[in-house]
């Protein structure tokens, strides 16, 4: 566990000025545990990690000291739609935030940092790309925000990430290899294990099959899957 994590814990309770009992009723754990917790006498379970989290309306990466932002990216992202302030947008954004978020489990499950690596660097170079676009529709920018030029981002970041691609195709393949057992993926239970998260990410898939194979899904089969 990360070594962060007893000191954030700590400080996040004494932000809130409650004491070390409250706290433990709160997150449903002993005092005593909570106190070995805090001083990095014990590990918590990932039961735990996700309570705390909630509790303090953090994410369990500030939590392990592996980002200093608290905000979760689906907050970010649903606080974004509001600002903006039409329905539909709105709807848009909890889809593609909850989608995300249903691949950052999903690769926690796996504990492969290879693919997690690529996962993290594709999505990274998708935002970026899409973020040149936006700089250049203002009138008048420069490149001085940026390292690569404009004349050649476009096509750079199609090339890295389609390297990141070909590694996850690998990565899969390997993994797919390595499995003897054990239930094979399905939204039921996906719906089971990320019931927050898996509504949302039927509906980008959705979405995304129309985009790809227009009129090709039954409307009755995404009703469905939404319930």
């Amino acid at each position: 566990m990360a070594e962060a994590f007893p000191r954030t814990l700590s400080l996040l309770r004494k932000e809130r000025g409650i004491s070390q009992r409250s706290a433990a009723e709160a997150l449903q754990v002993s005092q005593a545990l909570l106190s070995h917790y805090e001083n990095g006498a014990r590990e918590p379970s990932y039961d735990f990690l996700i309570r705390a989290a909630r509790y303090y309306d953090v994410t369990t990466d500030y939590l392990l000291g592996l980002t200093m932002s608290r905000e979760r990216s689906e907050d970010v992202l649903q606080n974004i739609a509001e600002n903006h302030g039409e329905e539909e947008s709105h709807s848009k954004v909890r889809t593609l935030a909850n989608s995300i978020s249903l691949v950052y489990d999903l690769l926690h499950s796996i504990h492969n940092t290879i693919f997690t690596d690529c996962v993290e660097k594709y999505l990274t170079l998708a935002v970026y790309k899409v973020f040149r676009y936006l700089y250049l529709s203002y009138p008048g920018t420069k490149d001085e925000m940026f390292s690569v030029p404009n004349s050649s981002f476009a096509e750079l970041t199609d090339i890295e990430m389609k390297r990141s691609e070909l590694e996850l195709k690998l990565q899969s393949g390997a993994m797919a290899s390595a499995r003897t057992g054990g239930q094979a993926m399905s939204y039921d239970l996906l719906r089971q294990k990320y019931p927050e998260h898996s509504r949302y990410a039927m509906s980008l898939l959705y979405d995304a099959g129309e985009y790809l194979m227009p009129s090709s899904h039954d409307p009755k089969s995404r009703e469905k899957r939404e319930k």
